[in-house]
């Protein structure tokens, strides 16, 4: 079953802040040691109970059971028009095993689902941040804890290398400055921005 918390957008102001990031923290799951996801979607409530179907929808963030983790959404993408038609913001968990229609429920006698400053700002590096940390999460989960960065190339506006993970297994990255305000890094396939000027 998927569940959501909403607020009214007009709250958050996307139209000068359009980096949605939020602090979670799930319970435990019977039966499932399997992370949730986590989505933030726009929609149009119909009443206190009915929304509609979502006019735009995050990625999916997976967080682990049990553990803090921080999601996020880069808005600026969003078609003006449906910013300006002033949706709700939702943000959806589901179990990432299960189908949305799965009965499973969280275990609220173990905390349930903990939601903390639920924001949006101009800052384009919340979302990177937030980015970054669930890329490492993810790699560490499946190699072991980060032991070092290896530079293998470096110039004034590019650096690669490897991170290295205890297992062994290692995973490229490359440091790229854009212009003066500009930084991008890219590892394990996810583009990750830092810094001003991008939209």
């Amino acid at each position: 079953m998927r569940r959501a918390i909403s607020r009214p957008l007009t709250d958050l102001d996307p139209s000068t802040h359009p980096y949605f990031v939020a602090d979670v923290t799930p319970g435990r799951i019977a039966g499932t040691d399997s992370p949730l996801e986590f989505r933030f979607r726009l929609v149009n409530r119909l009443d206190d109970w009915l929304t509609t179907d979502p006019i735009a929808e995050s990625d999916p963030v997976s967080v682990p059971q049990a553990m803090p983790g921080r999601v996020y959404w880069d808005v600026s993408d969003v078609d003006a028009g449906l910013l300006d038609a002033m949706p709700r913001l939702e943000i959806t968990w589901s179990v990432a095993d299960r189908g949305s229609g799965s009965s499973t429920e969280i275990d609220t006698r173990r905390g349930g689902i903990v939601f903390d400053a639920i924001r949006a700002t101009n800052s384009v590096g919340a979302v990177g941040r937030a980015r970054l940390a669930a890329t490492m999460r993810d790699l560490q989960f499946e190699h072991g804890v980060y032991v070092r960065t290896t530079v293998t190339a470096e110039t004034e506006a590019r650096e690669e290398g490897e991170f290295v993970f205890a297992d062994g297994a290692t995973e490229p990255y490359r440091f790229e400055t854009l212009d003066a305000n500009r930084h991008l890094l890219t590892v394990a396939g996810t583009e990750i921005e830092f810094g001003r000027g991008w939209h």
